[in-house]
């Protein structure tokens, strides 16, 4: 990826659980977005959610940038917070790939946080039309809110 225009970029934070693709994404942007920050964490944290309040808390940040799951752990007042879905994982039709605990945890607990997530959001992207699309009709996505189907402008909030 080229590094972009230093004037067109505010300090953004991504705080990232480690160990997936959206980390991996995130960790591009930063190789080619000035002034972008990965504040990566162990994704054991999310078995205790309030943990997640203090990554990246102490960074300076104009934009917070992070994936929808759990977003709302890493808002802060008076800081926009762009959520980015990488997938759906609260969608049923990957209940049957999916263990009868993990079942449980997206039916209640992430999809509540991704809720609160969506709701405190400034902005939200998807990664593709598809995903944008399935965001807008299972998270009855708001009136004046909108979601983008690509990075083109995410820092426009």
């Amino acid at each position: 990826m080229d590094t972009l225009n230093s004037s067109l970029f505010k300090r953004i934070i991504s705080p990232s659980a480690t160990g997936n693709g959206a980390f991996v994404v995130h960790k591009m942007l930063q190789g080619g977005i000035p002034d972008y920050r990965v504040i990566p964490y162990s994704p054991y944290r999310t078995l205790f959610p309030p943990s997640l309040f203090t990554p990246g808390r102490n960074e300076h940040a104009d934009i917070i940038h992070t994936t929808a799951d759990y977003g709302c752990f890493h808002a802060r007042k008076n800081i926009p917070l762009v959520l980015t879905f990488h997938g759906f994982s609260l969608d049923r039709f990957l209940r049957p790939y999916s263990t009868f605990f993990q079942s449980i945890h997206c039916q209640t607990d992430l999809k509540y946080f991704t809720k609160l997530s969506v709701l405190r959001a400034d902005a939200i992207t998807a990664v593709s039309h598809f995903t944008a699309d399935l965001v807008k009709k299972k998270m009855s996505i708001q009136a004046g809110q909108r979601i983008k189907d690509d990075y083109e402008d995410f820092v426009s909030v």
